[in-house]
């Protein structure tokens, strides 16, 4: 879990030099009257992330007899 966060956040750090990102970010926040505050707060929502919001947030909009499972085989 610890690298997962922290390739999050790297990512995020290298993102925010682009102007898409910018562009994304804020006209998302624009749209759903979001508040610019909350983007640097990006870290800290992160890291405070625990398997358990996880696996809570899983149970509650994941439910396993609505998928399908594929599996694809090399061509003989």
């Amino acid at each position: 879990m610890t690298k997962i966060k922290q390739q999050l956040i790297k990512q995020r750090e290298t993102d925010m030099k682009t102007n898409n990102f910018w562009l994304q970010t804020l006209s998302g926040l624009w749209l759903q009257n979001g508040n610019i505050k909350t983007v640097p707060e990006f870290e800290e929502r992160v890291n405070a992330l625990t398997s358990q919001d996880i696996a809570d947030f899983l149970q509650k909009y994941f439910n396993a007899e609505h998928y399908v499972r594929v599996n694809t085989y090399p061509e003989k």
